[in-house]
């Protein structure tokens, strides 16, 4: 519950930052953060990086620990090894996410480089990729981080001697 709670005030304060604007409150403004090339190449590409490091039978044995996890149901004893591993994985996703959203930037500033005619767009063209490093940074910070923190303390007390 404490992660909903987290996630929702994490999206209210990135929500309210965009929306409010110099000229007050603006909807509109949510549209000049949606591009969802940039969304797929950051999102598909840290899971893709994640199956690089991890095998699909690891991590589909992972996510089913993370919801027992979460849900604070019993974890059996033969799941410990792989729940040390979890808040690892999370982590990890985090800076791929971040990574990708670095990669994408780069793809973007070549594209836009490229085809790039008349160069009083460039600023335009340069916000727009910006957002990938957002797109990273929001995944990163509000949901992999995090979410890889709190397993960690709640692996505390199916670990006894506390190490992680």
């Amino acid at each position: 519950m404490e992660f909903l709670i987290g996630l929702l005030i994490s999206t209210i304060v990135i929500t309210s930052g965009i929306v409010l604007s110099r000229a007050g409150l603006n909807f509109w403004n949510l549209f000049l953060f949606c591009n969802f090339p940039t969304i797929i190449i950051v999102f598909c590409g840290s899971i893709g990086s994640l199956l690089v490091s991890y095998s699909p039978k690891e991590i589909l044995k992972m996510k089913r620990i993370f919801f027992r996890i979460i849900g604070d149901k019993t974890i059996l004893n033969e799941d410990i090894i792989i729940l040390k591993e979890l808040p690892e994985m999370l982590w990890a996703l985090g800076m791929y996410s971040i990574g990708w959203g670095i990669i994408a930037f780069i793809l973007g500033l070549v594209q836009m480089m490229t085809y790039m005619t008349d160069h009083s767009n460039f600023s335009a063209g340069f916000s727009v990729n910006l957002l990938s490093f957002f797109y990273g940074l929001v995944l990163a910070y509000t949901l992999w981080f995090p979410l890889s923190r709190k397993i960690k303390f709640k692996i505390r007390k199916y670990n006894p001697d506390g190490k992680t």
